[in-house]
């Protein structure tokens, strides 16, 4: 999980620069550098099907743990353009969720994904709560839990995808399941 955080995952581009491998070039499609970036966003239909899924997972989870509809909405829409998964339909937000937005915009997706979760998405939780809940001051940390097993998961599922010869070798289901480490 740390080499995740901080962008030691053992890809091409990585193992280049350390002067590992010879090319920091993708070995799967041959045309891109393999960079964290580009194993979030790998164009392989498996590869796509694989971050829908642990997507829905992920905001299905925080659904559970009684994140705010709005903020699960929000997230889930602007996480499926960051991932490449569909251009998602522009909606209208609540004011409180368009800042959260906003300040993580600044602070950008990417670093979403390694746990930098803007507090803003905590006010509007607390903003969006009624009266009698208990769940905002626990809204950081169960979106930064979140987010970083979708982060493992997408990393694990490109590490087993990567080892199969094809497609085809990969469960029904699309992906291997998370293992907790």
């Amino acid at each position: 999980m740390i080499k995740l955080i901080h962008g030691w995952n053992p890809l091409q581009n990585f193992l280049y620069h350390q002067h590992r491998s010879d090319s920091p070039q993708c070995k799967r499609c041959n045309i891109n550098m393999e960079c964290r970036e580009h194993l979030l966003i790998f164009p392989d239909d498996c590869a796509m099907q694989a971050r829908f899924d642990l997507l829905q997972a992920m905001i299905n989870t925080l659904k559970e743990k009684n994140i705010h509809v709005e903020i699960c909405n929000a997230i889930q829409h602007k996480l499926c353009h960051y991932l490449c998964l569909g251009h998602p339909i522009v909606q209208d937000y609540l004011s409180v969720i368009m800042d959260a937005i906003r300040h993580q915009n600044i602070i950008r997706w990417r670093q979403f994904l390694c746990g930098y979760v803007s507090t803003h998405w905590g006010k509007a939780q607390e903003h969006l709560q009624s009266d009698t809940d208990s769940q905002a001051s626990n809204c950081g940390r169960t979106l930064i839990q979140a987010t970083l097993s979708l982060h493992q998961g997408i990393w694990q599922d490109q590490n087993y995808i990567r080892k199969m010869s094809r497609c085809s070798d990969v469960p029904s289901n699309g992906h291997y399941p998370i293992r907790n480490t």
